[in-house]
């Protein structure tokens, strides 16, 4: 089992992110009073969230996504005594 299984669930919250990113970028545009102040909130929105993503792909190509995860190893660390027998 490798550790890149760690990235489906940060895909998975990616993508609801930007189901919300979306959702409110359109409300602000089309039920907000227009104006500046509007454009400026969400110009700042879009870039705060562009910042956000570029940060965490660098950080996240610093790692080995193929090294492997020694599970017993894991499962000692939590359960130092064997609740399932091995087969």
């Amino acid at each position: 089992m490798t550790i890149s299984l760690f990235l489906i669930p940060y895909a998975l919250f990616l993508v609801f992110y930007f189901i919300f990113v979306f959702f409110n970028i359109y409300h602000l545009k089309h039920f907000a009073i227009g104006g500046a102040g509007t454009t400026a909130v969400v110009s700042i929105y879009v870039v705060g969230t562009g910042a956000i993503l570029f940060v965490s792909a660098i950080l996240l190509m610093e790692f080995d996504w193929s090294q492997s995860i020694d599970v017993e190893a894991i499962q000692q660390v939590f359960f130092p005594e064997r609740i399932i027998s091995p087969l």
